[in-house]
């Protein structure tokens, strides 16, 4: 009987710990109470930037009157009433968060009852409701052990916040995400049908101008670097024409501003425009790692995304291969003129240009290029979701790739999170910097500099944009990226892909690797469209057809292995290579026995000898 028992004990245990907790613990989405929406518990040093944000997840008010804010050592209480989906800041010091932040908190901790205050290593930081807990977030090494959450505390770092990328409120960590950082803004993606114009750099460079210098009244840039001379000049007549101009730069870019650039932007300074940096010092504790987004507001009606810099080598006739997109849809010129604003508005790490490249020569003409133009721009009508950096980005990029059944991949890189999230349905890989150890193919193609691309082409839609494919483009830089839904759109992207992908001559590519007498044969890094492959080995015809990994067992010595490949145009071509499989030594038992006998046996004789 205390067997049987012992029995249920264990397996009523075992049911217990396999059920998750937030299924045994987790409230049902609430409806009618204020939630915790971020929570910025360590700031920078002497930067005074703790706060709490709350947000109203409902579509009514909520009256605020019984509500309090706490750390279980003392209170805030809250008052007015928050209107639906609007958010109240409760911050440290009302100072320091403008700085940073470019607004006002609601209330500051000074107007709390008690010592309210969140420690840099560990606390709580909790919604009261008339005394009971409606919602609580506990953090590095709180011992809280309490109603309300469920599971570890959230892990802290300095200047990142805790933010809410779950309403479902499961009172657990998977509600939040802690790679935001101070500052950084919080919009949430849109989906809009709109006409859309597709277009290719370097093909198709002049839809850039025509965009620009069809602008009647405004043009907000935001881009990583602008040294282009033709982009300028656009820019200048559009400000003689009273259209007004305001750039974002980053001030930092890798390699530093160059003169080319320097030089621009001194003559769009004297010309009218407005130019702002993002300046990327540590000291200043910038909100993004890189502004390294590329996009054009016009006239509030149109938007441009691109993958290409504005810069000179990036715009020439045999510049970068890379994409446009046009999108005409006051809807989406109003939501990235929200992320523009954000992005410019006066706080601590932009600065303002007043003028101070005053001596700087004009650079150089690039040499003359010419280019043979393979594409057309394609319009169509397509339905955009919009991705951005790092607002929501790591979210869009998980759902894009889970939804997608195969992807090819056209990129400057593919590496770390972003690999290891593409490589399992990635059909096809062409980047420019391939990682070692994966199938990936090198972009090289006569008459284009670089392959600088930041697209993943699945079955039904498209990504996009200025977001490189790694996990710092995706969680710490401010990108613009879309994804475009429809077989329109996925069918242009296709039709370059195939282009670049098959552009070099037929090539052959044999990897061979081995194991003992086996020996692995790779194929599939061959550039081509393959009819088939024979291989030959030792001058034996040992396989033909078109699988492309192959494994043959061969007997010690020194082998020559011939692959053979036949393409659909007719041509062939030949990769030839030795291989060397080692003598086995096998020591069998029954070898070492005769071995020991006859052994004995010349002793004895050589004893008798003696």
């Amino acid at each position: 009987m205390a067997y049987k028992t012992l029995i249920f004990v264990l397996f009523l245990f075992l049911f217990l710990v396999s059920v998750p907790k937030s299924s045994v613990d987790a409230k049902a989405p609430s409806k009618s109470h204020v939630l915790i929406y971020e929570v910025s518990p360590y700031s920078y040093s002497n930067a005074h930037m703790d706060y709490v944000c709350l947000v109203n997840p409902t579509k009514t008010s909520i009256n605020l009157d019984g509500y309090a804010l706490t750390d279980f050592e003392g209170k805030i209480w809250l008052n007015g009433t928050l209107k639906p989906w609007a958010k109240m800041y409760v911050a440290e010091n009302a100072t320091a968060f403008e700085r940073y932040m470019g607004f006002t908190p609601n209330l500051t901790y000074s107007s709390n009852t008690g010592k309210f205050a969140l420690s840099n290593s560990g606390d709580e930081a909790a919604i009261l409701h008339n005394g009971k807990i409606v919602d609580l977030v506990i953090y590095g090494n709180s011992k809280y052990n309490g109603t309300g959450w469920c599971g570890e505390p959230l892990k802290v770092y300095r200047g990142h916040v805790f933010r809410r990328v779950s309403f479902k409120d499961t009172d657990s960590p998977v509600d939040w995400s802690n790679y935001h950082r101070i500052g950084q803004s919080a919009f949430s993606p849109i989906i809009v049908k709109a006409p859309t114009e597709l277009f290719v750099y370097p093909d198709d460079v002049n839809e850039l101008y025509r965009y620009i210098s069809n602008a009647r009244q405004s043009l907000d840039i935001e881009v990583y670097t602008l040294s282009s001379l033709k982009v300028e000049q656009a820019l200048e007549q559009d400000i003689k024409r009273g259209v007004n101009v305001t750039i974002l730069l980053e001030g930092s870019p890798v390699g530093g501003l160059h003169d080319a650039e320097r030089y621009v932007i001194q003559r769009l300074y004297m010309a009218g425009a407005k130019i702002f940096f993002m300046e990327n010092i540590a000291s200043m504790h910038n909100r993004y790692d890189f502004v390294h987004s590329k996009f054009i507001i016009r006239d509030g009606k149109a938007v441009l995304i691109s993958t290409e810099n504005m810069d000179m080598i990036s715009l020439s006739p045999c510049g970068n291969r890379g994409y446009g997109i046009i999108m005409r849809s006051s809807k989406l010129a109003a939501y990235f003129l929200k992320v523009f604003n954000d992005d410019v508005k006066r706080v601590q790490d932009i600065h303002e240009y007043a003028g101070e490249f005053t001596y700087v020569a004009p650079p150089r003409a690039l040499p003359v290029e010419s280019h043979i133009k393979k594409f057309n721009p394609a319009n169509l009508t397509a339905s955009i979701s919009t991705v951005l950096a790092p607002d929501y980005s790591l979210s869009s990029f998980n759902n894009f790739v889970n939804a997608e059944k195969s992807v090819d991949v056209e990129a400057l890189y593919l590496k770390d999170y972003a690999l290891a999230m593409v490589y399992p349905k990635a059909s096809r890989i062409l980047v420019q910097e391939p990682e070692s150890g994966y199938h990936m193919r090198e972009f090289r193609q006569e008459g284009i500099k670089m392959l600088h691309a930041k697209l993943l082409i699945g079955d039904n839609a498209v990504l996009v944009g200025s977001m490189n494919f790694g996990r710092a483009s995706i969680t710490k830089n401010r990108e613009v990226s879309v994804i475009i839904s429809g077989k329109d759109a996925v069918h242009f992207f296709e039709d370059v892909f195939n282009y670049d992908w098959y552009y070099h001559n037929n090539i052959a590519v044999m990897r061979i690797t081995t194991h003992e007498n086996e020996v692995f044969i790779d194929l599939r890094d061959t550039v081509g469209r393959v009819k088939s492959y024979s291989i030959y080995i030792d001058k034996v015809l040992r396989y033909s057809g078109t699988k492309t990994t192959l494994k043959f067992k061969l007997g010690p010595g020194e082998h020559n292995i011939k692959c053979l490949a036949s393409f659909e145009d007719g041509t062939e071509d030949v990769v030839i290579k030795e291989v060397s499989i080692a003598r086995k030594i096998i020591f069998e038992p029954e070898y070492v026995f005769l071995f020991l006998v006859f052994a004995v046996f010349l002793y004895k004789l050589w004893q008798n000898h003696g």
